[in-house]
């Protein structure tokens, strides 16, 4: 889901990119004011995905930090070790 938003928000700031271009190369006031409430809308929708992308990352990390840490386990060479079951490490 996140990529989705991810390369929705490309898509919506190269938009922005292209119709703010078209302003600065417009003359014609009617044309440049129609930009100008396109680019608020753009603007709006930017906003919201990136609250929504915000939101998702803030979600994974609830998530992973509820996720209980592994615990650590020696390795079955260690446990021999510690029974004496084998020789100690370096040990001949």
């Amino acid at each position: 889901m996140k990529n989705i938003l991810k390369k929705r928000l490309e898509r919506l700031m190269a938009k922005k990119t292209d119709l703010s271009s078209r302003a600065m190369a417009s003359e014609d006031a009617a044309e440049i004011r129609s930009i100008g409430e396109q680019l608020k809308e753009l603007n709006e929708e930017i906003k919201d995905i990136n609250d929504e992308i915000a939101n998702l990352e803030k979600e994974e990390d609830e998530k992973r930090s509820a996720q209980p840490a592994v615990p650590w386990r020696p390795q079955a060479c260690c446990l021999r070790w510690r029974c004496g079951q084998s020789s100690a490490p370096g040990s001949s």
